[in-house]
């Protein structure tokens, strides 16, 4: 049983209840990314030499780039495509045209691994 209160084990995951997962998940990304927006750069620790707010920022920009990006213009409004928002934010919002070509795509590459 996971977090879910589902077994992934012996459950089939519909359509809409991962849209629903999926959907929440991103949202949590996006929160997460808004919390540590206004986070200072880690370099701000220095002139005080304080060791544990170093490390705390250092956590918040590592994090910070994993979520929307390392970029100066990468932040919850514009994420990097490869972050975990922006490449999860474009997946959920493929129109139907893209999906049907990254499903046959994904099929094709699965087949030829089997």
């Amino acid at each position: 049983m996971n977090a879910c209160g589902v077994d992934p084990v012996g459950s089939a995951t519909t359509a809409e209840e991962a849209r629903t997962r999926v959907g929440t998940a991103l949202a949590l990304l996006e929160l997460a990314a808004q919390v540590l927006e206004d986070v200072p750069a880690p370099e701000t620790a220095f002139p005080r030499g304080d060791r544990e707010l170093y490390r705390y920022l250092q956590a918040a920009a590592s994090a910070r780039i994993w979520l929307v990006g390392r970029d100066a213009g990468d932040g919850v409004e514009q994420p990097a495509p490869g972050s975990a928002l922006g490449a999860g934010t474009k997946t959920y919002g493929w129109d139907p045209e893209e999906t049907e070509r990254n499903f046959l795509a994904a099929i094709r590459d699965w087949s030829e691994r089997q």
